[in-house]
């Protein structure tokens, strides 16, 4: 009996050890570096054009880490943090019934800036980020086309691009398909400093 608790201790001692190594790694990673910019500000707005009916929301609470050198990002948005909505039922069904945000708050996109751009110089890149969208627990491999206009250090990325709710697995009942477009086009700007 002795023994196996023994054993037991000192397997979760192994795996408390995994654990904060993993942690410290990540940290690491993640960690704004001297090439590592966050967001400051942000706007992120959908709009959902549909033949009955227009939704259009917007928050603010986008955040992330562009790393200037590798080209690295990882963005991250709570989906409840939208507003704007017609009404407090929009916005209810809105997170209730099709991104079931109790069970999916965040979307995220983590991934690479493809051209091999410095950003040292001000100027305006056209640019194109790859990587994983995840999105109601999908993860989907996107690239996105954006522009960013660096001046003084200051990166303000924008951004338009398409989302089929198909792609996600966000489904929409027959009798609301005339309200909710199959597709929605999101906009983003961002200040990254």
């Amino acid at each position: 009996m002795q023994k196996i608790f023994l054993v037991r201790h000192r397997i979760s001692i192994q795996v408390l050890v995994v654990l904060i190594f993993a942690i410290l790694v990540i940290c690491f990673n993640f960690a704004p570096h001297e090439e590592q910019a966050k967001v400051e500000e942000s706007m992120v707005r959908f709009i959902s054009k549909a033949p009955l009916e227009t939704i259009i929301a917007s928050s603010t609470n986008l955040n992330g880490i562009l790393d200037t050198t590798k080209r690295d990002f990882l963005f991250r948005i709570n989906m409840g943090s939208f507003s704007g909505f017609k009404s407090p039922l929009q916005k209810e069904h809105f997170e209730e019934n099709y991104l079931e945000i109790d069970k999916y708050r965040f979307a995220s996109f983590t991934g690479k800036i493809i051209e091999e751009t410095s950003f040292k110089n001000d100027g305006l890149y056209e640019v194109r980020g790859k990587g994983i969208f995840n999105l109601h627990g999908v993860s989907q491999e996107k690239t996105i086309k954006c522009l960013v206009n660096v001046k003084n250090g200051i990166y303000t990325v924008s951004s338009t691009f398409n989302l089929k709710l198909n792609d996600y697995k966000i489904l929409i009942p027959y009798l609301v398909q005339q309200k909710i477009a199959d597709e929605i086009t999101v906009s983003l700007s961002i200040k990254i400093k």
